[in-house]
């Protein structure tokens, strides 16, 4: 879940923090309507990286390109307009919400799915193998196993597991978390 309130980076910092050899930043990059309407450093520069980067508190995906969005989204969290500096560019920070695995009332998802379920292949951007085994402390999940799928083939960040009874677990190759 992206959390824009909580990413500030000044324009000056950008090309320091980080230094990417491919990464140029012209002086319009938070400004999309900037972008558009300049033909000639314009549309090149509104290509998004999708490299997370580490930030305070989860990760951040550089997208300049989408700083007055989330610069809006901050002034509307914080219900105060001068929430907002017009020389910093505002980025989202993402990081993993553990209530996400649980029901509302408070049971954790898996082990409802694996009541009626052989398996349960979960892909995601933030949740690590730190987080499943943190839930599977907390609920127990007798009798499953889980599995970290790595070099699986796919180029993606997004990383995927797969939770299933523990008699199914040498059938899928990865780490075995549990």
């Amino acid at each position: 879940m992206a959390h824009p309130m909580n990413a500030t980076v000044s324009k000056k910092m950008v090309g320091h923090a980080h230094p990417t050899p491919r990464l140029r930043l012209s002086t319009s990059v938070s400004s999309p309507r900037c972008l558009i309407f300049t033909w000639t450093e314009g549309l090149g520069d509104i290509a998004v990286r999708t490299v997370r980067r580490a930030a305070h508190a989860g990760t951040t995906m550089p997208q300049f390109s989408l700083s007055e969005y989330f610069g809006a989204m901050r002034a509307i969290m914080m219900q105060d307009i001068g929430a907002v500096d017009l020389s910093s560019c505002y980025l989202p920070i993402r990081r993993f919400n553990p209530a996400s695995l649980t029901t509302c009332s408070g049971r954790s998802i898996l082990a409802q799915l694996m009541k009626t379920a052989y398996a349960i292949v979960i892909e995601d951007l933030d949740l690590t193998p730190e987080h499943l085994q943190t839930h599977r402390e907390q609920f127990g999940l007798g009798g499953t196993a889980a599995i970290h799928c790595v070099a699986d083939g796919f180029v993606t960040e997004a990383q995927q597991y797969v939770v299933m009874s523990a008699e199914l677990a040498d059938r899928i190759p990865g780490n075995r978390l549990w």
